[in-house]
C-alpha cells in the first residue's frame, strides 16, 4: 500500500470513527490525526485545528478585499458555509462583495505531518488586496515568548510576541521565506511551511490583534504578492504543511524539511512538484537527489575546463619550443 493510500484509509477511517461518534464536538466533523501529544483535525469549511494538552490553535484563510475591506462572509474562512467533501477534499463557493469565488481544499494526512493545498478560482470579475493563511496564538498562552520566521536565505528570524499592547504598533515582524516555527516549549512546537504558485517565496507577518479588539497573536502566510485583479478563470494556488515537534531530533528534521524546500525553490522547482514531493514524503530525498545531480555536473565541468585548460598549456608550450628551435 502506498503512503498517500495509507493516508487516505487513515482519513477515512477517521471520518467514518468522528461521523458515528455523537459526542464529538461539531469542529471535528472530519478527519483527526494524532502526533505524539499533537492532535490536529480539518473542519468542514477547511479550517485546521491543532490542540497540544490544554493549547488549541486555529489556522485559516483570510481573504481582503480592495483597500483591505472585509467582508463578514468571505474574509473569514470559518464563517463560510460548509464545503462538499469528496475524497480528500473540499469544495465551495463564495458569494462576495468584491467578487465571486470558488474553492477548494486537499488535504493529506501523513505519518508526521499535515499537508493542504487551497485554490481559489474567480467566478467573476474579482478584486482582492491579498490572501493569507494564519494561525491564532491565545495571546494569555503566548506572550512574552517567540516565533521564528524561516526566511529565503535559510535563516531563523525571532520575533518577540510582547506581553504589553503597544497601541498603533501591531505588526511585530514581516519577512519573505517558506514558514514560521511556533514553540509551544523546550523542543516541542510546531513548523509551518508555505507555498504559492504565484511567487517564488511567501510572505511571513507576525501581528498583535489587541490593535484589532482581537485576543491572538497571529503568524501569517501570504499567497499572492501584489493586488489581484481576476478575470473569471484567473486563480490562486497555496500549500500549507504542518508538521510538529517533541523533541531536539523531530526539530532538526523539521528544518532540514524547511532547507529542503528552499533549495527546491531556489533550484526553480515547480509549485506542483513541491507540493506533491511533502505530500508525499519525499521533499528532502529529492533535494539530496538534486544537489548531488549538481556536483556531480559541476565535478564534470571543472574537470573539463581543467581538461581544455591543460591541453592550451600544452600546445601553447608545444608552439613556444617549436619558434625556439
Amino acid at each position: 500500500m502506498g503512503r498517500e493510500n495509507a493516508s487516505f484509509l487513515r482519513f477515512t477511517i477517521a471520518a467514518i470513527l468522528l461521523a458515528t461518534t455523537a459526542a464529538a464536538p461539531s469542529i471535528f466533523c472530519l478527519p483527526q490525526m494524532q502526533y505524539g501529544e499533537f492532535r490536529a483535525a480539518v473542519n468542514d469549511r477547511g479550517v485546521v485545528y491543532l490542540a497540544y494538552f490544554a493549547l488549541n490553535i486555529t489556522g485559516n484563510l483570510v481573504i481582503w478585499g480592495p483597500g483591505w475591506s472585509w467582508d463578514t462572509v468571505c474574509s473569514w474562512q470559518p464563517s463560510w458555509n460548509p464545503g462538499v467533501l469528496k475524497d480528500n477534499e473540499l469544495y465551495g463557493d463564495l458569494v462576495c462583495n468584491f467578487g465571486n469565488l470558488t474553492w477548494r481544499e486537499k488535504f493529506w494526512l501523513l505519518d508526521d505531518a499535515l499537508a493542504l493545498e487551497y485554490e481559489l478560482i474567480a467566478a467573476s470579475n474579482v478584486s482582492i488586496a491579498d490572501i493569507a493563511w494564519q494561525w491564532g496564538l491565545p495571546i494569555e498562552s503566548f506572550m512574552g515568548s517567540h516565533v521564528t520566521a524561516i526566511t529565503s536565505e535559510g535563516f531563523l528570524r525571532n520575533v518577540t510576541l510582547r506581553p504589553e499592547y503597544v497601541p498603533g504598533q501591531a505588526g511585530l515582524g514581516s519577512y519573505t521565506g517558506v514558514g514560521w516555527i511556533i514553540p509551544f516549549g523546550p523542543s516541542t512546537g510546531v513548523m509551518v511551511i508555505g507555498l504559492s504558485d504565484s511567487r517564488s517565496f511567501v510572505g511571513l507577518t507576525s501581528t498583535d490583534e489587541r490593535e484589532y479588539n482581537g485576543t491572538t497573536y497571529t503568524t501569517r502566510i501570504y499567497f499572492n504578492p501584489d493586488r489581484l485583479i481576476w478575470k473569471p478563470g484567473n486563480r490562486i494556488r497555496g500549500t500549507v504543511y504542518i508538521f510538529p515537534y517533541s523533541s531536539g531530533e523531530q526539530f532538526e528534521v523539521a528544518l532540514k524539511r524547511a532547507n529542503s524546500v528552499i533549495y527546491l525553490v531556489r533550484a526553480g522547482s515547480r509549485f506542483e512538484d513541491i507540493t506533491r514531493l511533502l505530500a508525499e514524503g519525499r521533499v528532502e530525498e529529492e533535494a539530496e537527489r538534486m544537489e548531488s545531480q549538481r556536483k556531480t555536473m559541476l565535478s564534470i565541468y571543472v574537470s573539463a575546463v581543467a581538461v581544455v585548460v591543460i591541453t592550451l598549456v600544452v600546445v601553447l608550450v608545444y608552439r613556444h619550443r617549436r619558434r625556439s628551435m
